[in-house]
C-alpha cells in the first residue's frame, strides 16, 4: 500500500509516498483509516492525502 500525500492548498509540490511492504513486516499490515482528501499528520506537518495505491 502506498498513500500518495501534498501539502494542503495550492501549489506545485513534490509529493510524499508512505509506503507499507507486507513482505518485509513480519506482523500484519496494519489498518489505515484514511480517505482521499483526509488531512493526515506526519512528523508535525500536516498533508493531504492525494492518492492511494494498493
Amino acid at each position: 500500500m502506498i498513500l500518495v500525500l501534498v501539502p494542503p492548498g495550492r501549489g506545485r509540490w513534490s509529493p510524499v509516498l508512505l509506503t507499507y511492504d507486507h513482505r518485509r513486516r513480519g506482523e500484519l499490515p496494519v489498518p489505515i483509516g484514511v480517505r482521499v482528501g483526509d488531512l493526515v499528520p506526519v512528523n508535525g506537518k500536516t498533508y493531504r492525502v492525494r492518492e492511494i495505491r494498493t
